[in-house]
């Protein structure tokens, strides 16, 4: 195939790559190469991918702070593995790309970058920090959730004690609210205010 290219300058050309007529398969590898006169090509052998387009299906967890540092979980469609750089994948998150890590050929996982404004902001994948999806999986960036005090701060051991934890940002939305005791058992809080959310099971028993 021979396409036209833009002049930039003595060391770069721009041009577009055209749409491949086959259906890629694990990364169709294909050779550039360039002409000053339409006849006299290079011979360098330079490697162009063209791989099939992908989706993002979905993210976990669906929400995080404004300052950033949530690792995500991408879930993707399309992606083809055995490319020259498999590695080399992308996340946006509104209008910040960051490096992702290559969980399968099904998820990625990226650090969301922190944000000034709190909303929504589209979670897309690229292969090369430029192409993104267009498939408007939305990551909501909300205030950090600050815990400041608890109703008791100490109880027996094997009894059922409702504790409620006081602070700032927790979501009636959130079907994550989750208490943690210690750094392994973890309970369901349940909402009860912005300011409050209450926690009813005993630790010991979710064990």
């Amino acid at each position: 195939m021979l396409f036209r290219s833009r002049w930039v300058s003595v060391s770069q050309v721009d041009c577009a790559s055209p749409r491949w007529g086959r259906k890629p398969g694990t990364g169709v590898v294909v050779k550039v190469e360039v002409t000053n006169n339409g006849i006299d090509f290079t011979g360098d052998g330079v490697n162009f991918t063209f791989t099939a387009a992908m989706t993002v299906t979905g993210i976990y967890p669906k929400m995080g702070p404004v300052t950033g540092g949530t690792h995500l979980l991408v879930y993707i469609s399309g992606y083809d593995a055995g490319g020259e750089d498999e590695e080399a994948m992308y996340c946006g998150v509104g209008a910040s790309v960051v490096r992702a890590h290559v969980v399968n050929t099904s998820v990625l996982e990226c650090e969301v970058p922190g944000l000034s404004d709190l909303g929504p902001a589209a979670v897309e994948v690229s292969r090369n920090g430029i192409e993104f999806t267009s498939s408007h999986v939305m990551f909501a960036y909300q205030p950090p959730v600050v815990l400041t005090s608890l109703s008791l701060t100490s109880t027996t051991e094997m009894s059922n004690t409702r504790v409620v934890v006081y602070g700032t940002g927790f979501d009636p939305m959130s079907s994550s609210l989750i208490c943690r005791f210690g750094s392994l058992v973890s309970v369901p809080g349940f909402w009860r205010s912005e300011e409050h959310t209450s926690e009813l099971q005993s630790p010991l028993q979710s064990r």
